[in-house]
């Protein structure tokens, strides 16, 4: 059975960081949740005109100007008819290759037709479940007032109605981007225990490191976002990347399973500045822009919140305490994530509108409501790029010519 779950809490703060209400802070990702009661209402002083407060008395025109708002992480949703309620993900390992004797010339080798060759397999189960409600009160008599026709009467209920989707749309978007955001966090903290187990693991690339060690030179986070060649490498680093994951491998996950992920199944996102400057600073002074451009990819503009100035820090930080227990991160500069379509995801289900009147008070309660779940299976396979200032080298900054931002 899905287990349900609420934390309305978590997704308000979620909320308000993502449209910049709010600074960057924790976030609890350890339950990837829901928002509970979403109730559109007013109040005034003097107890009147309870419900629409806001409205006045109508004269002239009015202009309902609300519009339909379309998530940005529609690349993260599963088909619910497909998934369902819960999700069961079985993997069975590879087979090791053994000599059969057909042909042998000396001792013939052991092969026992009757020995007992099971398969490896692993089953992991993914139920959390979370049921939303959006709500609203629509009078019938209250309204009458606000309004000189029935065609302008029908645009304000429909801009009640489309608020509602948009409400759906930004809340399973913040659902989306919290799950994402606890994929990358995941990451690299798996990364970081795979460093001190001295476990080969490409779970998380520090670019800036990677640089250095293959050429030589050194660029700070600082100033990595406007180096041509940086940015150039960079490019290639995101393409090596795409390909390795192709073969089959046990280093792109943490769970060290055989995996493998076909370029149809890979999916890269980057943050929208950084593809933004690898266009500008790389690809526009290249006649052959084939030969440097990025894989397919697709940009979003933060990974948790927005900041209040929309400054690059706030907008590269994941700030979270993370599913696996006792595991948080605090983390600038996080640029992109590559990752397997079975590695995470959201799907929405049993949508419907219910509606109950109350003749008495003349009005009319309406609730939306849907379920809402989603997963992340850290043995699929997943790479996180991020900077990170690097010491302790007597390297010299890039000496390529770099252009400057204006």
């Amino acid at each position: 059975m899905a287990t349900m779950i609420d934390l309305s809490t978590v997704l308000q703060d979620a909320f308000e960081q993502a449209i910049g209400a709010e600074e960057v802070a924790q976030l609890d990702f350890s339950n990837i949740a829901s928002l509970g009661d979403y109730i559109i209402s007013s109040d005034t002083a003097d107890g009147t005109d309870l419900i629409f407060s806001k409205l006045v008395d109508r004269i002239g025109k009015t202009v309902v100007a609300n519009r339909l708002y379309k998530s940005k992480y529609g690349f993260m949703s599963v088909d619910p008819f497909t998934w369902g309620y819960v999700l069961e993900k079985v993997h069975v390992s590879t087979f090791t290759p053994r000599e059969n004797g057909k042909y042998y010339n000396g001792t013939q080798p052991d092969t026992d037709l009757y020995a007992e060759f099971r398969p490896e397999i692993n089953v992991k189960l993914f139920a959390n479940s979370k049921d939303w409600e959006f709500a609203v009160t629509i009078t019938r008599e209250q309204i009458k007032t606000h309004f000189l026709n029935e065609k302008t009467l029908t645009a304000f209920i429909n801009g009640i109605y489309t608020a509602m989707d948009t409400s759906v749309a930004k809340s399973l978007e913040e659902n989306s981007g919290m799950t994402l955001a606890a994929y990358i966090g995941e990451h690299i903290v798996a990364q970081q225990a795979a460093d001190a187990a001295n476990d080969d693991k490409v779970l998380a690339i520090n670019l800036i490191k990677a640089y250095h060690d293959e050429t030589g030179t050194t660029v700070t986070a600082a100033n990595a976002w406007y180096d041509a060649d940086f940015l150039r490498f960079c490019t290639s680093k995101f393409l090596d990347i795409k390909r390795m994951m192709t073969n089959l491998s046990v280093v792109f996950n943490a769970e060290g399973l055989e995996k493998h992920t076909p370029e149809e199944y890979q999916n890269f996102v980057i943050i929208g500045k950084f593809a933004d400057n690898i266009k500008r600073y790389m690809q526009s002074d290249v006649y052959n822009k084939e030969l440097v451009s990025m894989p397919d990819y697709k940009e979003i503009d933060f990974w948790q919140g927005s900041g209040k100035t929309y400054d690059m820090t706030s907008r590269t930080t994941i700030n979270a305490q993370l599913i696996t227990e006792n595991a948080t991160i605090n983390k600038s500069n996080i640029i992109a994530v590559m990752f397997d379509d079975f590695a995470l995801g959201t799907t929405l289900y049993d949508r419907e509108t219910v509606s109950i009147p109350n003749p008495h008070r003349h009005r009319t309660n309406h609730f939306e409501q849907c379920m809402v779940g989603n997963f992340i299976d850290l043995s699929e396979n997943g790479v996180v790029f991020y900077l990170e200032d690097i010491s302790g080298n007597n390297t010299t900054s890039s000496s390529s010519t770099k252009k400057t931002a204006k």
